[in-house]
C-alpha cells in the first residue's frame, strides 16, 4: 500500500513539473493559485530550477505578441504585428544573400577553428545591417501598430524582460555605477539575438545549399579545382535568383556544375541524382 501511494505522487509531481510552465503562460488557475489579479502583462518567465526563459526570437515581438492576447487589441494591430514580424524574417533571409560572400567568409573561419575572426566579421554584419547595434530595432513600428494607448506598456513589457536577462546574464553589473558596463553587456546580448535571427534565417534558406554541395563533395568526390569551381556556381546561383529559383534555373545550375565534371565524375554524378529520383 505504501509503494502505490509513492507511486502516485510521484506521478503528480512529474505531471505538474510537466504542465506548470504552459499552465502558467496560458494564465490558467491551477489548485495552488491565489485569488485573481488583473497581472500586467510580462513575458518574464523562469523555469523551475529559477533561471531565466529565454524568448525565441525577438524580445520586443514577444511583447507586442502578449500585448495583444492580454489587452484585447484590435484586429488590425494584430495584423501590423504580423507584418512587421514576417517583414524582419524577409529582410534577415535577404541580408544572407545579399552578404552571400561575408557568410562564406564566417563559414570558412568557423571550419578553420577561426572563432574569434568569424565572430567580428558578424559584428561588422550586423553594423552593416543596423548601424549603431540598436538592442530592440521593431520598438518603433510594434509601438505605431498596437497603438499610443499601448505604446508605453509594451515598452514596459520589453525593457522588463531586458532588464531580467540583464540580471542573469551579467551578474554584478545591474549597478548605477557601472553604467558602461551594463551597456556593453546589453550590446553582446543583443548581438546574440541576432546571431540567432541569422542562424534561424540560415536554416531556411541556405542551408539546402549547403547540404547540396556536401552531397556532391561526398557521392562525386570533385578534385580541389572542380570543389571550388562548384560552390562558385551554387553561390552564383543564389545570388541571381534570390532564394527564388525556378525549375529552369535549377537545371540551368546543375548543368553547368555536370560540366565542370571529368566523365568518370560527371556518372557519378548522373548517379546520385538518380538516387534522389528513385532511392535504392
Amino acid at each position: 500500500m505504501f509503494v502505490r501511494w509513492l507511486l502516485v505522487v510521484c506521478c503528480c509531481v512529474l505531471f505538474l513539473g510537466v504542465c506548470a510552465p504552459s499552465l502558467a503562460q496560458e494564465g490558467e488557475a491551477g489548485l495552488l493559485s491565489g485569488p485573481a489579479v488583473d497581472a500586467q502583462p510580462t513575458i518574464v518567465r523562469y523555469r523551475m530550477d529559477g533561471s531565466l526563459e529565454p524568448i525565441a526570437g525577438r524580445p520586443e515581438i514577444a511583447a507586442a505578441q502578449v500585448l495583444i492576447a492580454t489587452r484585447s487589441l484590435p484586429a488590425d494591430a494584430a495584423r501590423r504585428v504580423r507584418d512587421i514580424t514576417a517583414a524582419r524574417g524577409e529582410a534577415v533571409r535577404m541580408l544572407l544573400v545579399d552578404e552571400l560572400d561575408t557568410v562564406r567568409e564566417v563559414t570558412d573561419f568557423i571550419e578553420a577553428g577561426e572563432t574569434d575572426a568569424a565572430r567580428d566579421a558578424m559584428r561588422a554584419l550586423w553594423q552593416r545591417f543596423e548601424p549603431g547595434a540598436p538592442y530592440a530595432p521593431l520598438m518603433p513600428e510594434l509601438a505605431e501598430a498596437v497603438g499610443d494607448e499601448h505604446a508605453v506598456e509594451l515598452e514596459r513589457i520589453n525593457e522588463a524582460y531586458w532588464e531580467a536577462l540583464l540580471r542573469e546574464r551579467a551578474s554584478g553589473m545591474m549597478d548605477d555605477r557601472r553604467q558602461a558596463a551594463i551597456a556593453a553587456a546589453r550590446e553582446r546580448l543583443a548581438f546574440q539575438i541576432f546571431q540567432q535571427e541569422l542562424r534561424e534565417a540560415y536554416d531556411l534558406t541556405l542551408r539546402r545549399y549547403r547540404e547540396l554541395l556536401e552531397s556532391i563533395d561526398a557521392g562525386v568526390d570533385p578534385t580541389d579545382a572542380q570543389r571550388e569551381a562548384i560552390r562558385e556556381i551554387v553561390l552564383d546561383h543564389i545570388k541571381r535568383t534570390r532564394l527564388a529559383a525556378t525549375p529552369g534555373q535549377r537545371r540551368e545550375t546543375m548543368l553547368a556544375i555536370y560540366r565542370v565534371l571529368d566523365p568518370s565524375r560527371r556518372e557519378k554524378l548522373y548517379g546520385l541524382m538518380l538516387r534522389q529520383v528513385i532511392p535504392d
